[in-house]
């Protein structure tokens, strides 16, 4: 869905608020009506929900928000994201297997991942967060995946994450793609359909 910037803005103070006042029905109404009016995954992933999420991370780290109001916030995001599966049609183009490394404590960047994976046509197991490097390359080679997708969102996490990725790599015999901050699921998606 092509929405103006602005647009987009709106949409996501919207959502904000929402969440703000623990409005889970409204936000799912708010989430289902720009699915209905054609809204591609992707697009409200890097639109919406990472500027929101951003938003959300910011205020609860400068003391504006509480621990509590972030993590309702975070569990009702969750649940959007995990009803955002676009109707498929036909077989799906492989298996995908997403994941965050031990240390990593963020799981909505991996989350969304995997509902554009999902939206692109793949197969996906989302094994969710601090996964240990062997049970994640037992799991790769025991589903036959195409390739494995490691969440990171911060340095530290990016580099355990790196290591982590050539352990897959070497048992699997599978690509394993890193995403770390910056990176977008256009670029995921390009990387894996390449």
């Amino acid at each position: 869905m092509e929405v103006a910037v602005k647009q987009w803005e709106q949409q996501t103070h919207r959502l904000y608020l929402r969440l703000m006042a623990g409005d889970e029905l409204g936000a799912h109404r708010l989430v289902d009506r720009l699915m209905h009016a054609g809204g591609d995954v992707v697009a409200l992933c890097e639109h919406l929900f990472t500027p929101l999420l951003s938003q959300i991370g910011a205020e609860w780290a400068d003391g504006t928000l509480t621990v509590a109001q972030e993590h309702r916030a975070s569990a009702i995001v969750e649940r959007l994201l995990d009803r955002m599966e676009p109707p498929r049609s036909g077989p799906p183009r492989g298996v995908a297997m997403v994941a965050t490394m031990q240390g990593e404590q963020h799981g909505l960047p991996a989350l969304m991942a995997t509902a554009a994976l999902k939206a692109d046509g793949w197969h996906t197991h989302h094994v969710g967060t601090q996964v240990p490097v062997r049970d994640l390359a037992a799991l790769a080679a025991a589903e036959r995946v195409d390739f494995v997708v490691l969440s990171a969102t911060r340095v530290e996490t990016v580099a355990a994450a790196e290591v982590a990725a050539t352990v897959i790599r070497w048992s699997t015999a599978r690509p394993v793609y890193v995403g770390g901050p910056g990176a977008t699921l256009r670029q995921l998606l390009d990387l894996v359909n390449g």
